[in-house]
């Protein structure tokens, strides 16, 4: 776009008639008006709604996987509301069901930034040993995990998995029915602000209780929970692969905070792309 000329006095026009090299010599002693400086960004700390805000999604590959190999529940999952989350967020995904699918394999796996393991409320519906192969493969080729459920690690507390790339340990199970957040600065606890969190608690699963190894600890059981203050969603960086965990199932999860924590998890996941 050609900018425009700056008004001249007549005599300078009158000068430029006559000799045009003095006219731009004239004009290119003006001084540029000074202008105001950008204002200074500020932080601000947004609770979840209940009414989803707008966002850019992280662009990632992401697998979703519903462990559901032993019951093959049709009804109401924690699959059904992540997925719907990613939905909301403009996130294209696959998604795998053990029952149907059997296992991904690593060659399947490794075709994705992130895997999202599901296995919701049903206390029936553990990983399997074939599903925590997949999962350590992936994560010893730099993967990223969220993998959450009522009874992800019961069954497994003395593996790997648990101890080395969850970097937690069991501490027995119990009713949860609250949640608060233990450290506002992790990339997770984004948008949340100190409020207690309530769930939509709609089955008998006591999730599993945990503690921390060398994983951060971002939301804990709230005040109304059994063993109130322990971990509940952790994280783990190693430096080669990432990994977040829920003892809550997502489902019970209102839709905004679910929507929130999965944003946040693939912001973080995708922070060192």
């Amino acid at each position: 776009m050609a900018s425009e000329t700056p008004e001249t006095s007549p005599e300078l026009e009158s000068s430029a008639q006559d000799n045009d090299e003095d006219a731009e010599e004239d004009a290119t002693e003006e001084e540029p008006s000074p202008t105001e400086p950008p204002a200074e960004p500020t932080a601000t700390i947004v609770e979840a709604t209940e009414t989803p805000l707008p966002t850019e999604a992280p662009s990632l590959t992401v697998l979703l996987v519903a462990e559901d190999e032993l019951s093959g529940r049709p009804e109401w999952t924690s699959a059904d509301e992540i997925a719907s989350a990613l939905d909301s967020l403009d996130v294209t995904y696959d998604r795998w069901r053990t029952y149907q699918d059997g296992q991904p394999g690593r060659t399947a796996a490794n075709e994705y930034d992130v895997i999202i393991w599901a296995v919701g409320d049903d206390c029936c519906d553990s990983p399997t040993q074939s599903s925590l192969d997949t999962m350590l493969q992936f994560l010893d080729d730099g993967g990223r995990i969220l993998i959450e459920g009522g009874a992800v690690i019961s069954p497994w507390p003395n593996t790997p998995f648990v101890q080395d790339y969850l970097s937690i340990r069991h501490d027995g199970w119990s009713p949860v029915v609250d949640l608060t957040l233990s450290n506002a600065n992790h990339p997770l606890a984004e948008g949340f602000s100190g409020d207690t969190l309530n769930l939509s608690v709609n089955s008998r699963v006591r999730p599993d209780a945990v503690e921390t190894r060398a994983a951060v600890a971002v939301f804990s059981r709230g005040p109304n929970s059994a063993q109130s203050g322990n971990p509940v969603i952790t994280a783990y960086d190693s430096g080669s692969f990432k990994t977040v965990y829920s003892s809550v199932p997502l489902q019970w999860m209102r839709s905004n905070d679910r929507r929130q924590l999965i944003e946040n998890a693939l912001n973080w996941f995708a922070a060192d792309d």
